[in-house]
């Protein structure tokens, strides 16, 4: 399935840079676990109301993120939600998206495609797994 994944990214029009949780930094990956965990959960619950709890399509997950966006409140019970957060910040500019991906090269390469994946944590169970129709499968 990873090897699946990493081939769907290299395609066409979808340009994915992978970055892998930072080294000795559990928290880091604990955060994004939690966030795919609350996905998870509100994409069973609309697929198992639209009579498919087995099988999940990209409507279910879909509805699942714009809840979790409109609903969640990850910085506490008075906190923004992440709809609130998305329209307050400031869009990065290409300079900055073009830094972003060159500090990126820069890592690899400082690091070796084959020590970073050796040493560091990605967590595939984070990613869905997906065809090209749009049909999620976990």
């Amino acid at each position: 399935m990873k090897a699946l994944f990493l081939s769907f990214c290299a395609k066409p029009p979808l340009v994915v840079n992978l970055l892998f949780s930072p080294l000795r930094v559990p928290q880091y990956n604990g955060s994004i676990e939690a966030g795919i965990g609350s996905l998870k959960t509100r994409t069973k619950r609309f697929a198992t109301r639209a009579g498919h709890p087995g099988y999940w399509t990209s409507d279910d997950v879909a509805a699942a993120r714009s809840e979790a966006n409109a609903m969640a409140r990850p910085r506490g019970e008075t906190g923004p939600t992440p709809d609130e957060l998305w329209q307050t910040r400031r869009p990065l500019t290409d300079y900055e998206r073009c830094l972003f991906q060159e500090a990126v090269l820069r890592q690899r390469e400082h690091l070796g495609v084959c020590r970073a994946r050796r040493n560091a944590v990605l967590s595939w169970s984070t990613a869905f797994f997906c065809s090209r129709e749009g049909e999620f499968f976990y």
